[in-house]
C-alpha cells in the first residue's frame, strides 16, 4: 500500500523541467495516455463485465446510466436494440461508455515509486535530462489547496482471466478500484512501478497545464542524467544552483556513470589532445589559418 512517506522520482526533459521550475506542469488526458498505450484501461471484455456489475451496484447508477446511455451515439443506439436479446452486450456497451467519458475527463501525472535510480526510467524518460525525487505526502502538498486530485499506486492486471493476478481476482479485493479504471494497467507494465496523480480535466482536451505548483514544497532532489558529459553537467548545477537559490535542495549528477571524476586514461588524453592553442600548434600557422 502507498505511504505518505514513499520516495517518487519523475523522470523529464530538461525542458519539462524548466517548465516546473515555473510552477508549471503539462498533464496528460488519460484518452491521449490511450492513443500512445494500446492496453491502457483496455484490459478485454472480463473488464467490462466485472465493471458493469460493480457499477449496477452504486447507489447513484441509475442516474448515471441514464446519462451514459444519451452520450451514445445513434448507430450504437440502434446496435443495442438490435441486439436486444444479448443481455451482456448493453452492459458491455455501457461500461465502455463509463470508462470513455472517464478518459476524457481526468489527466495524469505519472511517477515511479522507487528508493533508487531506475536505469530504464532513465533511458526511456530522462535520456539526457533530468530527475526529480520527491514523497507522496510533497506531491500532494505541492498543489493549490482545494484542488481535487487523487494520488494512487497503479494496480497491474494479468489480461489472462485464469491468473491470480486477474480482474475477477482483483475485484474480491478491491472492487472499488474498477470504478478508477486509470489505476489499472496491463502487468506487461509491472517494471514502471508507476504513482499516478489523476484530476480533472475539461471533456476531450488533450490534457490540462496545470499553474501554481509548489514546487519548492515538492523537490528533495534534482539529479542530472548519467547520460549527460561531467563538462555539462557541471555548467548545469551552476546554473540551476542560480535559479533555485536554496541549500536546501541538492542538485547533482547520477553516479550511474560508474563515476564522476575522470580517471588517469581521460587526463593523459586531455594532456594530448587539450584544446589549448599550444597543444593545437596554432602558433605555427600563418595568420591566415589561424583566424576563424
Amino acid at each position: 500500500m502507498l505511504q505518505a512517506d514513499d520516495t517518487i522520482w519523475r523522470y523529464m526533459k530538461l525542458s519539462t523541467f524548466l517548465l516546473l521550475l515555473d510552477g508549471k506542469a503539462w498533464l496528460p488526458s488519460i484518452a491521449n495516455l490511450q492513443s500512445m498505450d494500446p492496453l491502457e484501461g483496455r484490459l478485454g471484455d472480463d473488464f467490462y463485465i466485472e465493471l458493469c456489475s460493480e457499477l449496477a451496484r452504486q447507489v447513484d447508477w441509475n442516474e448515471t446510466e441514464k446519462w451514459l446511455r444519451e452520450s451514445l451515439s445513434a448507430h450504437v443506439k440502434t446496435e443495442i436494440q438490435r441486439k436486444d436479446g444479448d443481455p451482456n452486450y448493453a452492459s458491455k456497451v455501457i461500461a465502455k461508455a463509463y470508462t470513455d467519458s472517464l478518459a476524457s475527463r481526468r489527466v495524469a501525472w505519472c511517477w515511479f515509486k522507487s528508493v533508487i535510480e531506475s536505469a530504464a526510467m532513465w533511458h526511456q524518460y530522462g535520456n539526457r535530462g533530468i530527475a526529480v525525487k520527491t514523497t507522496v505526502d510533497q506531491l500532494a502538498s505541492s498543489f493549490t489547496a482545494g484542488k481535487e486530485i487523487n494520488i494512487q499506486e497503479m494496480t497491474y492486471v494479468n489480461r489472462d482471466s485464469q491468473s491470480s493476478d486477474s480482474i475477477k481476482q482483483l475485484i474480491q479485493k478491491q472492487p472499488d478500484l474498477l470504478l478508477r479504471p486509470f489505476f489499472l494497467k496491463a502487468a506487461e507494465y509491472l517494471h514502471e512501478g508507476e504513482v499516478r496523480l489523476v484530476a480533472h480535466c475539461p471533456p476531450r482536451a488533450a490534457g490540462l497545464l496545470v499553474e501554481g505548483i509548489k514546487w519548492r514544497k515538492m523537490v528533495n532532489e534534482i539529479i542530472i542524467s548519467p547520460l549527460v558529459p561531467l563538462d555539462e553537467s557541471e555548467s548545469l548545477k551552476s546554473s540551476l544552483k542560480k535559479v533555485i537559490q536554496s541549500d536546501e535542495i541538492r542538485i547533482s549528477q547520477s553516479d550511474m556513470n560508474g563515476k564522476n571524476e575522470p580517471d588517469i586514461g581521460d587526463r593523459i588524453q586531455n594532456i594530448l589532445f587539450s584544446t589549448s592553442d599550444e597543444n593545437m600548434e596554432l602558433l605555427k600557422l600563418p595568420a591566415l589559418l589561424r583566424n576563424l
